[in-house]
């Protein structure tokens, strides 16, 4: 490539078949590295992974599961029922509510109720 960048006259077509030849060689050196690199990750796999761990499978029924999920929305009832049981205790809204929620504890005879207990 040089040779024909100095030589008198220039061949200008010499010097573009050169630099696509040069072009074309480096595009095909640059896809077999990548199909070299390809190979060597497949032969070489050094994940860090015990091949004897025995993998975890959750064998619960699907009828278990839903059981679960039920005994989970009667604990978070229970819960929902003591902290409405707080806020009643208390008087107030955690938060500012509209008058279309009367039925709260903290809303209009909340204060009857404490007083009954």
């Amino acid at each position: 490539m040089a040779e024909l960048k100095k030589a008198r006259p220039r061949d200008e077509q010499a010097i573009r078949e050169a630099e696509a030849k040069v072009a074309g060689r480096s595009r095909e050196a640059r896809e077999l590295v990548g199909k070299a690199r390809e190979i060597e990750d497949a032969v070489y796999d050094l994940k860090a992974v015990n091949p004897h761990r025995k993998p975890d499978v959750d064998e619960r029924t699907p009828e278990e599961l839903l059981d679960i999920i039920e005994a989970r929305g009667r604990d978070v009832a229970a819960a929902l029922a003591v902290l409405r049981g707080e806020f009643a205790v208390v008087g107030s809204s955690p938060r500012s509510t509209p008058d279309s929620h009367r039925g709260y504890p903290w809303r209009h005879g909340a204060e009857e109720r404490i007083d009954a207990h």
